[in-house]
């Protein structure tokens, strides 16, 4: 348990993922709704940043844009969906990691109670004993 939870909170994507965000970023895909599905929910733009798109000479989708309006400088999201997508799993990995240490305690806390009661009972039976 300790040790799924350790790697559950490393700071870094997997290579998998990282290789996923490297197949949606392909430059030869046009129009990839898998990416613009992302950057809409994430509110993110691009692999590391809108810049991405400037680079590449590639207009900015609408997926890029607060209520899909790339009208106004300001609705554009800055962020990457990389950046993104890592703060969202470790927002979620930092759940598992408080509940797998509430369990490594709740187990160790366990553990001493039976301790306490195993030796409790075996006293309790010496006594009878001596005095019976």
């Amino acid at each position: 348990m300790f040790s799924i939870s350790f790697a559950a909170s490393k700071d870094t994507l997997p290579d998998s993922l990282r290789q996923g965000f490297d197949d949606l970023w392909d430059h030869q895909h046009v129009g990839n709704s898998t990416l613009n599905t992302y950057e809409h929910w994430l509110h993110c733009c691009g692999r590391n940043s809108a810049e991405d798109y400037m680079h590449l000479d590639k207009e900015l989708p609408a997926s890029c844009c607060l209520d899909l309006d790339c009208t106004r400088p300001l609705n554009l999201y800055m962020a990457g969906c990389e950046i993104k997508f890592k703060e969202y799993l470790g927002g979620k990995t930092a759940n598992f990691h408080s509940l797998s240490w509430f369990l490594i305690l709740t187990e160790f806390a366990g553990s001493v109670t039976t301790c306490y009661l195993v030796d409790s009972i075996r006293n309790h039976r010496d006594r009878e004993r001596f005095y019976n």
